[in-house]
């Protein structure tokens, strides 16, 4: 089912090539080098950047031990990166990254040249550990965009990455200033715009597939806010099944609903209404 509406202009914002600190955002020490940036310390991880997006390492600081493992590594991948012992560390390794973000005016640019996509917004989630572990879940479906506003919103740390286990090699976030005005926008590309709630629509009886859409997950202790949901199409749930907690975590409830829309689509079946 498609959407179609007058275009509108996207807001036209452009961002510099190197993401500006501000309050809440600004480097932070890592807690396994000491040095100002975001780190990853995880094989797997790493492998991921590796694999998908190498020119997001900047460099590694290992413990002397590591030099074969990581000169293997990166020799399997054609990757020639700097690196450098770290004589505190006794075991393992810090590789600094940067998270590559597209700007508004990409992304509305891109959405609207979609016929099929499905988005995961945040609002106002305020945990970095959870949106890292948003973020994984989206990679792990084969999801690209992760769309965040700038303020009252969880920065992406080194413990983000941590969580992410390598997802922003491949989800690229977005940041911007009014979430409202950018999902009215990606509207005006086709796009529905669904709320995560918990008097939604239960999503395993969805009266319809949607082939652009966009689903929105709220903060941890409110949930949605009443400004977004009133921007919103239409609202979905989980349901529980004659169990007795109210709510879920909001990484958890981001897989489910990730899942159940991505089967859905999968299947191009109408699914009764109950």
């Amino acid at each position: 089912m498609k959407k179609t509406s007058k275009h509108r202009p996207p807001e036209q914002k452009a961002r510099a090539p190197q993401r500006p600190e501000r309050e809440g955002q600004k480097a932070r020490r890592s807690h396994q080098t000491g040095r100002e940036g975001l780190f990853i310390n995880n094989w797997s991880a790493l492998e991921e950047y590796l694999r998908s997006r190498p020119t997001a390492l900047q460099k590694i600081f290992h413990a002397a031990r590591e030099t074969k493992r990581l000169q293997q590594l990166l020799a399997d991948h054609g990757v020639a990166l700097a690196c450098e012992v770290d004589q505190e560390m006794e075991t393992g390794f810090a590789a600094q990254v940067t998270v590559q973000y597209k700007d508004e005016e990409q992304l509305l640019r891109e959405a609207a040249t979609r016929s099929e996509d499905l988005i995961i917004a945040c609002d106002h989630v305020t945990d970095t550990r959870n949106l890292g572990a948003i973020a994984r879940t989206a990679a792990f479906f084969g999801l690209s965009t992760l769309l965040m506003p700038k303020d009252r919103q969880a920065p992406i740390t080194s413990a983000t990455l941590g969580t992410a286990q390598g997802a922003f090699a491949t989800v690229s976030p977005t940041e911007v200033t009014n979430l409202g005005r950018t999902l009215l926008a990606l509207k005006d590309c086709g796009y529905w715009i669904a709320a995560a709630d918990m008097v939604g629509t239960p999503v395993d009886h969805m009266p319809t597939r949607y082939e652009k859409l966009v689903l929105v997950l709220g903060a941890e202790d409110k949930g949605v806010s009443t400004q977004i949901l009133s921007k919103s199409d239409f609202k979905l749930s989980i349901p529980s099944y004659g169990g007795k907690l109210e709510s879920l975590n909001v990484s958890v409830a981001a897989g489910i609903l990730i899942h159940a829309l991505r089967a859905f689509s999968a299947s191009g079946k109408i699914l009764p209404q109950g």
